[in-house]
């Protein structure tokens, strides 16, 4: 990857996202100590999937898009537009307006889908078939939002499903097909900017709209089915996309997280399937130990390459072992807590992801302070 420049857009959503995320959970805490008055379990919700993980994302995106495509980077404009976005988002969750905040996200939807379209224009070549997950994942994020305002705001069930889950697994799924092989050192892993002779296209969509489909099943009713598939895709994409049981050249301490966050991806999925515990810890699991960690970890990856950095922070060190840790720590306490939202146990876990959210950040301000006064060539 290319060193950082002050245009990347990473820079600012990256750090945004951290701090909206540390929101996100403290805003339980507020609660808890009566601090505000409402019950935030939408304003939560909001604000972890709408505000941090919408700022990784896009802030991925906008960077890495233009670079795999050889397009346009992003323009000034594009990336205040992306902050405010992300702090409008945040506001209006904090002031408890779920609805016009869910509305805002339909906002933020089509920011991300104009700015690859616009670059679609120009495209050079697309480039591996992984990506045919992304428009997909867009496509859901929409459809959620448009569900959701069709109906008045009556039913919260396709924001949760598509706006929320679909939108980030197929990211993760699509995008991820590339990055997390290399990430975690896989024989003969492509980066994402190398080209296949023959890309499995075909495949590819077609395991897209597998997959998205077990969604649109439990919006029709069948919950258990719809469960059920994607629950059995999802660990038949990680083995074949994500190569979860594939051995490493080398074990690293991203690697192992990375395989770690693919079992908590895998094992959240089933225990919502088959109601071995509460829905709402099985998916606290998954996004904590999964969504999460993996956001975490390739965001991570994504500061020290464009910062210039050794990339020997991620083989061993000691503070992405910690936060790796506290992440599955956080996921395993919420998960324990089950139902209870207000156990000690799950103000633990809010917590550790706290802890683990603040040395992230702090690793990326170090990194932000040491590419400031590296001479420029």
């Amino acid at each position: 990857m290319n060193h950082s420049t002050p245009n990347d857009p990473y820079r600012g959503l990256f750090f945004l996202g951290g701090i909206v995320g540390i929101l996100g959970v403290s805003i339980w805490l507020a609660f808890a100590y009566k601090l505000i008055s409402y019950y935030p379990r939408e304003a939560h919700a909001n604000i972890m999937f709408f505000g941090l993980l919408w700022s990784f994302i896009a802030g991925f995106m906008m960077t890495a898009i233009p670079r795999m495509t050889q397009t346009t980077p992003a323009k000034s404009w594009e990336r205040r537009l992306a902050i405010g976005l992300v702090v409008a988002q945040t506001l209006l969750s904090v002031l408890n307006l779920t609805s016009i905040a869910v509305y805002w996200f339909a906002a933020q939807t089509l920011f991300l889908v104009s700015f690859v379209a616009m670059r679609a224009r120009h495209i050079q070549r697309i480039p591996f078939a992984g990506f045919a997950f992304l428009p997909i994942a867009l496509f859901q994020a929409a459809l959620g939002a448009f569900l959701f305002i069709y109906s008045g705001g009556g039913s919260r069930e396709p924001v949760t499903l598509l706006c929320q889950e679909a939108f980030v697994l197929n990211l993760i799924l699509g995008l991820g097909s590339r990055l997390i092989p290399v990430l975690s050192r896989i024989p003969k892993a492509r980066l994402p900017n190398e080209i296949q002779s023959s890309e499995p296209w075909a495949t590819s969509l077609l395991a897209a709209l597998t997959l998205n489909a077990t969604y649109w099943t439990q919006l029709l009713g069948w919950t258990s089915l719809g469960l059920q598939v994607r629950s059995v895709l999802v660990l038949a994409f990680c083995i074949w996309l994500l190569k979860w049981l594939k051995r490493p050249t080398q074990w690293t301490a991203m690697g192992v997280a990375l395989k770690a966050a693919t079992t908590c991806l895998c094992l959240g999925l089933v225990l919502q399937t088959f109601n071995f515990v509460p829905s709402i810890a099985a998916i606290h699991f998954l996004y904590i130990g999964g969504f999460g960690l993996i956001t975490f970890i390739v965001s991570t990856r994504v500061v020290l390459a464009h910062g210039g950095q050794d990339l020997s922070f991620e083989v061993s060190s000691r503070r992405l072992w910690l936060m790796a840790a506290l992440l599955l720590l956080a996921a395993s306490f919420r998960f324990i807590s089950g139902g209870e939202v207000l156990s000690p146990l799950t103000y633990l876990s809010a917590a550790l992801f706290i802890s683990a959210t603040l040395i992230w950040i702090s690793k990326f301000i170090q990194i932000e302070i040491a590419s400031a006064d590296r001479p420029s060539h």
